[in-house]
């Protein structure tokens, strides 16, 4: 088929409707213009009046004039332009725009008729080239290269900004949940062995957090952090068990009375990968609107065995979704497969630890319990230095008025099993003890005793105190001392 004969007499591609839009949006409010100016330039508009109208608007901009009906016709005058312009025509502009906000409208109009024309115009010369040989693969790939970048409007569609652009913003400050420790819709995972306490710790952090009070004895709150407790794996009877301990400690410590703490038994667990079960876990957030959702445990948020990463990622855009549209934090327990999997042996690789490796990729911080301190693991920011270790003291002793809190966060000496076994025999007796009574009860050679006693009493775990017969010899302690005891 013969190639179509091109029209001489058929007109470039414009609309000058759209071209009196712009020019009388601005008009109606000169506030359009910075805006406008963006989109559109002086060759973008085919009609001449309209080239010459706009040269004058950017030049009463460019001496700081407002750019209205008035300086436009004053630059008009000096550029001796009249001519082009006819005498009412900035009145017929003004009239005949409804409304200035359709503007970038017109102005999208006006700049994509203009990249047309200048295609067909460069389309024109590269035929002509054709006709004469091979040289119109330059000036073809050279139009390619224009059409690219007049496609580029500089305007970044939402949610896209400028990388330097970015880089000048003041940075934010934290939105802290528990200051130092957990910002406001950050992910936080808790890994460790099979009997580590994993349950408990969170337990308690969670009930510290919500009254107010410092984390683990170390991440003060600013204020009382509203928590709600999910948890999918024990009834309430033995969370009740585990909480009455901690209430006793918590009626010391606030005696202006302990605050709400709304929690969520399932021991069965909640299938979010379910329309129902999003429906339950969402109604729970919605209606207590807290600052930290606590999750114990991850494996029970699904049926069957969610080891994989094509398993497991459903459950994580769940999640996802929830701390952002509700503005929480989230503290996830995971346990170890093989304790998923009813044996009673911990785990003893990576796997059985961590499960699917989408885990470890997925939040902002990943803690992992081990018997004597708390491991980060992993941080997406620089408030906290990648596997740092904090020792960790942990003790079930209930021996002062209101208990004790279960782990505390140890600054000292690492508190051994020796150093932990002293602290044991020293509370249950509940008086004080000498040092050869202590060594007789531990059973162990005198000077590694009275090093592991002088760590304690530098701790400020233990204490000296004078002989009970008021004469020398042996050392004597009782128990007591810093740390939450």
């Amino acid at each position: 088929m013969p190639p179509r004969p091109r029209s001489t007499d058929r007109p470039p591609p414009h609309d000058v409707e759209a071209e009196e839009g712009v020019l009388g949006a601005i008009l109606v409010d000169e506030g359009v213009y910075d805006e406008l100016t963006k989109l559109v330039s002086e060759r973008d508009f085919y009609t001449k009046r309209n080239r010459v109208v706009w040269r004058a608007m950017q030049s009463a901009a460019s001496k700081h004039a407002l750019v209205d009906a008035t300086t436009v016709l004053h630059e008009l005058r000096d550029a001796d332009a009249m001519q082009d312009v006819p005498g009412d025509y900035l009145i017929h502009l003004k009239t005949s725009c409804a409304s200035a906000l359709a503007g970038p409208k017109y102005a999208d109009i006006v700049s994509g008729l203009a990249r047309r024309r200048r295609v067909i115009q460069r389309a024109g010369e590269i035929a002509s080239c054709a006709f004469e040989g091979d040289g119109y693969r330059g000036p073809l790939e050279q139009l390619m290269r224009e059409v690219l970048a007049e496609s580029r409007t500089g305007q970044l569609p939402e949610g896209l900004i400028e990388l330097w652009e970015l880089c000048e913003q003041e940075l934010e400050e934290y939105d802290w949940v528990i200051p130092g420790f957990l910002e406001r819709e950050s992910r936080l995972i808790l890994f460790g062995d099979e009997g580590g306490g994993k349950s408990l710790l969170t337990l308690q952090s969670a009930l510290q957090a919500a009254n107010g009070l410092a984390v683990l004895d170390r991440f003060a709150v600013a204020r009382p952090v509203d928590v709600l407790y999910v948890d999918l794996e024990m009834s309430q009877r033995s969370v009740r068990r585990r909480t009455k301990q901690f209430q006793r400690r918590l009626d010391v410590e606030r005696e202006d009375g302990l605050r709400s703490v709304p929690f969520f038994s399932r021991p069965d667990g909640i299938d979010v990968t379910s329309i129902e079960g999003r429906a339950v876990f969402e109604k729970a957030v919605s209606s207590t609107r807290p600052d930290l959702v606590v999750v114990d445990a991850f494996y029970k948020l699904a049926p069957g065995d969610i080891t994989f990463e094509k398993d497991v990622k459903p459950i994580l855009l769940f999640l996802d979704s929830i701390r952002t549209e509700f503005h929480c934090a989230l503290w996830i327990v995971h346990h170890p497969r093989k304790a998923i999997d009813g044996a009673q042996q911990r785990g003893n690789v990576a796997s059985d630890i961590f499960g699917s490796s989408v885990l470890l990729r997925w939040p902002e911080m990943i803690v992992l319990q081990k018997e004597r301190s708390l491991v980060i693991k992993k941080i997406r920011d620089d408030y906290f230095s990648r596997d740092q270790e904090i020792a960790l003291r942990r003790s079930n002793l209930e021996i002062r008025k209101g208990g004790s809190w279960t782990f505390a966060i140890h600054d000292g000496p690492v508190i051994t099993d020796l150093h932990q076994e002293i602290l044991d025999v020293l509370a249950q007796t509940a008086k004080p003890m000498s040092g050869a009574a202590v060594r007789e009860c531990i059973g162990k050679r005198t000077e590694v005793v009275k090093r592991a006693l002088r760590d304690l009493v530098s701790a400020e775990l233990v204490h000296t105190v004078p002989s009970p017969s008021g004469s020398g010899g042996h050392q004597w302690y009782s128990f007591g001392g810093g740390l939450g005891l």
